[in-house]
């Protein structure tokens, strides 16, 4: 009953006139929705499409009517199983309307104005009350979505959705069935546009699976939607396919019809079909030889076995009866027949060959059936032509038609009935929309009928509200694609707006109700709906649509800040922005849904988004921490000198303090700020104002609201609104981002600061082509640096998302460009690239960070690094007490140490990194740092080149910190005793080669020109040679005696009295004493060097008499320190008698430490194990060296060596006679 007759009922009760009725069967099968939906899936179709929307879309419909109509469409938009419902049970059946996209279309169109021939009158036109509904019922299917979908998704409330979800199954039959009606509806446009040409288009889609008559004829029978002039034309075509195609045609209509027959007939034993003629073999024929049929097109046979399943058509069995009219009439009803009288004569003929042969009736042979078909034509055509005067009667009818069944006439009362059904009924093509169909019925009899067409041509079965969530993503993109041009236009409506000026002359009741009715009811349902538009943007990772959607925002917001840029100067700018709720609201909304999804879903935005927080900061409305410049301090915690000028800076502060507070102080500022926001209203998460807040509004419009207020407190406002919006945020949470919105992000934000600029060329272009200012830029430079350290995680990673080193060259550029010429922009650029080394923690990025002072010491000049040395020794030292794990073991600071080492000439920062590195080099456990630091550290000397005397580090630290280099070597890593590799050859340890590394820098600085680096040198190569600890490595030490100890002693022995850094020397000069050179000191440092090469040798004599070849080195020691035991030559000297005289004092010198060593080392008994070793007597060998040059000094040893030996404790002695 109530699928039936109570439906059709409510059908026909849907056309009248009276609203109350039309209200209440609106009422009724709202109801019945809620109540039976499960059992109503075919009349639920009927009645959307046959009264909502047949009502909706009709000009002739009342304004209450329509009215009635959308408020019952909203009520179904709430439901979320309705919404859900209308795209499972319709959209996705092949034979159903798209009934979900056909609402979506309809109540967009209703929502928006009708064109007009200028912006301006559309923008004046007022809020219509159906528009209005309109747009409530499109937000109200955004709400349904996002209750459904996106609780779903994000996991809320999920036992209440677990029912309502498909199986896997079912999902695969929805997506199979909705590729299917999109692959339907492409064939139907492109066979409706080209006819038969189409055909190859359609076999590629997999429609057909050839160019067949029969696969064209079923295509023709079972796809909605094409144009039955097309299907008409094809089938009166003249080519031998067009009369194959048409002969099907009209074959597939069986005698006696079924109530409803899907294709093919499921008649297990259909009646054969007529064997087809010669032509159509030859054509068959021509097909098989052509490959046509043969093979098909990929998912051919699916997409034809889906649709067999789904798609159903009618035939009527209306031929039962054996009349030629209602058979004729079956037929035309699908296409309309037109062209030549001879195509109408083909199709009619073949009509009447397929009639006769299952319905003969009272004719005798298909001659006589084409006859009587002829004449029920030309009937027709003379009943129902508005230009035919004379009616033909019914006499005269019968009376044509003698005789013409084979001699024979038919039957009268047969003819009378069918010229009373001809005449009383025309010939029309039967349309399946549901609108058309409905609104054609006008008695009981045609509703009926209508309805029981509709009914039987739709697939019957079960409402469900079931749907993954998957098909929720389409759902959404029909919906919005249409949705958003209507939602934009609202928002930018102006009567959403009304100036408060003007509410404040109406009266309280009346202003309230206003506010309800334009700003509640239709501005914040606008923002609720968006809201749930990113929501379900980030559900399904939609980034186009939300993309679309804040740019949009943007842009509106732009609008806004170019008014209040344009408003004045200072706090005129700010209370413009403070007056306008309308930007307030836009920023609000925008940088809302920026910290909720932006940082996963926008991309493109950013550009658009980028400006509108320039423009902010323009108006000096930003929050003060964002204008606060994070920098380094000095060892005692001091502010360090800035660039910028003192005295400008804080006349700029004293200003922007000025603006923001108003006079009122930081606790007045405050105060006013937070009453003048809860003033203007409250809001509720999702960003709606609440009743209390529109109360508190309208009272305080009553008192003179903003027009009243000071320039101060809307400043104020803009101000304190702003601080809300959770800007600050935006850039430190950026390490919980999605990498594509991060990339796009920092893609803007290289683009708004542009590339290094000259002094003349102060601003670049924003993507709004506002100019950027230097502040700006200092302001997005600041911007990288945080995004960059929130996000130290991942901005490493190559394969995936690396930002450190776009950013760092970004900002590298900014300091190479301003190092000649500083400016605060250079400065700050310097600044943000070491705060990034500072501030990122990850000891695995220690690599990385260390690049960036690489960098820094190969691209910049001294001279350039001079000029922040300061700034670069305090983030050094920062950088290195936020890393020291990796410091321990790091094994290549070279980049920071010659940074360091650059920095000894400038007076403030010389101390500082002198200290910096003497502590790097206390904490370095790793050998491969022992030379780096070493040579970073001899860099603090003063220069050995003519020029400037002064230094800022004493010669006496440096050497100390050189001396607890050399106590650490023990403790260092790797620092192994040498071994020996097969075949005999040495291999020199770690420790060897930096003991040796350090002695060799020390005795380099013994020959420096300074007397008192000198000294200090040759003292601290005492201490580091007769240290406790000692060097086991006799290859090492063999290389200090050959290749340092005994060079160095050369070289102090040259001529050095022309040294211009002697004092005593440039003393002499000045007394004109030129003779006198040859200072005590001088000779001091001769006799204190060979002093000390031999004690190392009788200290360590042990070691070196362990080498296999001590008697090579022995031969070879005694041969470099030769030149100085000889005996000056006989005769007259050339030398000067002073010189002369220290050269006798250094050679009887070095001859009594020599004599003191060979004893030693005779007692002993280091040459006898040398000899045993060697195979040749090292003795004897001595004797003979010395023999060559002194024999006066071979014969005193020799009777040393045998006066003292054997002597029991020798070798006791030995040692402690070197020692002494």
């Amino acid at each position: 009953i109530i699928q039936d007759d109570l439906c059709k009922r409510l059908l026909q009760n849907s056309q009248t006139k009276h609203l109350t009725i039309l209200s209440l069967t609106l009422r009724i099968v709202y109801d019945l929705f809620n109540t039976v939906k499960k059992h109503l899936k075919v009349q639920l179709e009927v009645f959307f499409t046959s009264i909502h929307m047949r009502i909706g879309e009709s000009e002739s419909s009342s304004y209450e009517e329509k009215e009635l109509v959308l408020e019952s469409l909203v009520e179904f938009c709430n439901d979320e199983d309705l919404i859900v419902g209308l795209y499972r049970n319709y959209d996705c059946e092949v034979s159903s309307t798209n009934l979900f996209e056909d609402l979506c279309k309809f109540l967009c169109t209703s929502a928006l104005p009708p064109e007009r021939k200028s912006t301006d009158d559309a923008k004046k036109s007022s809020l219509d009350q159906l528009r209005v509904l309109s747009l409530e019922g499109v937000l109200s299917m955004l709400h349904s979505l996002a209750r459904r979908f996106a609780k779903e998704a994000e996991g809320e409330n999920a036992e209440a959705h677990v029912s309502v979800s498909t199986t896997p199954d079912e999902t695969k039959v929805i997506e199979a069935n909705r590729k299917i009606k999109q692959k339907l509806s492409l064939a139907a446009k492109r066979f409706n546009a080209q006819g038969r040409k189409a055909f190859t288009f359609i076999k590629s889609l997999g429609i057909i699976s050839n160019e067949e008559p029969g696969e064209v004829v079923r295509f023709l029978r079972t796809t909605s939607g094409l144009d039955k002039k097309k299907v008409g034309e094809l089938l009166g075509g003249s080519k031998d396919i067009c009369v194959a195609i048409m002969k099907h045609y009209i074959h597939t209509f069986k005698f006696p019809f079924p109530k409803t027959t899907p294709y093919p007939h499921p008649n297990p034993n259909p009646d054969p079909p007529p064997p087809p003629d010669e032509n159509e073999k030859v054509n068959q024929k021509k097909g098989e030889k052509r490959g046509e049929g043969g093979t098909e097109t990929p998912g051919a046979k699916e997409v034809r076995g889906e649709v067999d399943k789904s798609i159903h058509f009618n035939t009527e069995g209306r031929w039962a009866t054996g009349r030629v009219d209602r058979g004729l009439r079956a037929i035309l009803e699908t296409f309309h027949l037109t062209g030549e009288a001879q195509q109408i004569a083909r199709i009619l003929e073949e009509f009447s060959r397929a009639f006769f042969n299952h319905s003969p009736g009272p004719m005798i042979d298909a001659d006589a059936c084409y006859m009587l078909t002829y004449a029920v034509m030309m009937l027709h055509t003379d009943a129902h032509n508005p230009r035919v005067a004379k009616k033909m009667k019914k006499d005269r009818f019968i009376s044509t038609l003698r005789g013409t069944n084979q001699g024979k006439d038919f039957p009268y009362e047969y003819l009378s009935d069918i010229y009373d059904e001809i005449t009383g009924k025309e010939f029309k093509v039967l349309s399946l929309d549901l609108r058309s169909a409905s609104g054609e019925a006008r008695d009981v009899k045609e509703i009926d009928a209508s309805w029981n067409r509709l009914i039987q041509s739709r697939s019957t079965g079960p409402f469900r509200v079931s749907l993954a969530p998957a098909h929720g993503r389409e759902m959404f993109s029909m919906l919005w694609d249409q949705v958003e041009p209507t939602v934009m236009h609202y928002f930018d409506h102006p009567d959403l707006y009304t100036d408060l000026e003007s509410l404040s002359k109406l009266s309280r009741q009346t202003r309230i109700q206003t506010r309800r009715n334009e700003r509640r009811l239709v501005l914040n349902k606008i923002v609720f709906g968006l809201y749930a538009v990113s929501r379900l943007c980030a559900v399904y990772h939609l980034y186009k649509p939300f993309d679309r959607l804040l740019i949009q925002l943007s842009d509106r917001l732009q609008r806004h800040l170019d008014q209040a840029l344009n408003a004045g100067v200072g706090v005129e700018q700010k209370a413009r922005f403070g007056r306008s709720r309308r930007a307030q609201k836009l920023a609000h909304l925008l940088f809302d849904l920026l910290a909720k999804h932006g940082g996963s879903l926008a991309l493109e935005a950013w550009n658009s988004v980028l400006s509108n927080i320039l423009t902010l900061h323009k108006l000096g409305l930003l929050p003060p921490i964002l204008l606060q410049f994070y920098d380094f301090k000095g060892q005692d915690s001091t502010p360090l000198p800035s660039v910028r000028d003192r005295a400008r800076t804080e006349e700029m502060s004293e200003h922007l303090v000025d603006e923001n507070a108003g006079g009122g102080g930081m606790f007045g500022f405050i105060a006013s700020s937070i009453s003048l926001i809860f003033a203007a209203g409250e809001e509720d998460e999702e960003g709606n104002l609440t009743e209390d807040s529109e109360a508190d509004f309208s009272s305080d419009m009553e008192s003179g609201g903003h027009r009243r207020q000071s320039k101060h407190k809307l400043a104020a406002v803009g101000s304190a609104c702003v601080s809300t919006y959770g800007i600050p945020g935006l850039f430190k949470s950026t390490g919980a981002w999605a990498p594509g919105p991060l990339s796009h992000l920092l893609q803007a934000m290289t683009k708004a600061i542009g590339t290094p600029q000259t002094d003349d060329q102060k601003t670049v272009s924003s993507p709004h082509h506002l100019p950027v200012s230097r502040e700006e830029r200092i302001f997005l430079l600041e911007r990288t640096s945080e995004i960059v350290i929130a996000n130290e995680d991942r901005a490493f990673d190559d394969a995936k998302f690396a930002i450190f080193q776009p950013v760092t060259a970004l900002l590298l550029r900014y300091v190479e460009a301003g190092a000649e010429n500083p400016t605060f922009l250079t400065e700050r650029a310097l600044v943000c690239l070491l705060r990034i080394t500072v501030d990122i923690n990850g000891n695995s990025h220690f690599w990385n960070l260390l690049k960036v002072y690489t960098t820094l010491a190969a691209r910049l000049k001294p001279s350039s690094l001079y000029a922040f040395a300061p700034r670069i020794v305090a983030a050094a030292r920062a950088f290195l007490e936020t890393h020291p794990g990796p410091v321990i073991a790091v094994h290549n600071l070279d980049p920071m140490l010659s940074i360091l080492a650059m920095m000894r000439y400038h007076p403030k920062a010389a101390r500082p990194s002198f200290q910096l590195v003497t502590e790097i080099q206390g904490k370095i456990y790793s050998s491969e740092a022992f030379k780096p630091c070493v040579k970073a550290i001899c860099q603090f000397f003063p220069p050995d080149t003519t020029g400037t005397t002064w230094t800022l580090i004493p010669s006496k630290d440096i050497f100390e910190t050189l001396l607890q280099m050399h106590n650490r070597i023990p403790k260092l890593t790797g620092c192994e005793l040498s071994t020996k590799i097969p075949g005999g050859k040495p291999n020199q340890g770690k420790r060897g080669q930096l003991w040796l590394y350090l002695i060799g820098t020390l005795c380099s600085l013994c020959g420096h020109r300074r007397e008192g680096v000198k000294e200090l040198a040759l003292s601290s190569l005492r201490k580091a040679l007769l240290a406790s600890w000692r060097c086991q490595d006799p290859y090492a030490w063999r290389r200090c005696f050959q290749e340092l100890l005994i060079p160095m002693l050369a070289k102090l022995c040259e001529d050095t009295k022309n040294n211009p850094y002697n004092q005593e020397n440039v003393r002499a000069r000045a007394r004109g004493e030129a003779k006198a050179l040859q200072g005590s000191a001088q000779r001091d440092l001769r006799l204190k060097a060979s002093t000390l090469m031999f004690q190392a040798f009788l200290k360590h004599l042990q070691v070196l008499a362990s080498m296999p070849q001590f008697n090579v080195f022995w031969l070879q020691f005694l041969g470099s320190i030769e030149r100085y035991m000889r005996l000056p030559p006989q005769g007259p000297s050339t030398t000067p008698p002073e010189e002369e005289k220290d050269r006798k004092v250094l050679s009887t010198h070095i001859v009594e430490l020599f004599k003191n060593l060979v004893l030693v080392m005779s007692a002993g008994g280091v040459f006898k194990n040398a000899s045993a070793r060697a195979g040749q007597d090292l003795l004897a060998l001595t004797w003979t060296v010395l023999a060559s040059f002194r024999r006066d000094l071979r014969d005193q040893l020799q009777t040393l060596v045998a006066a003292a030996h054997p002597l029991p404790v020798a070798s006791r002695s030995a040692t402690q006679a070197g020692q002494g």
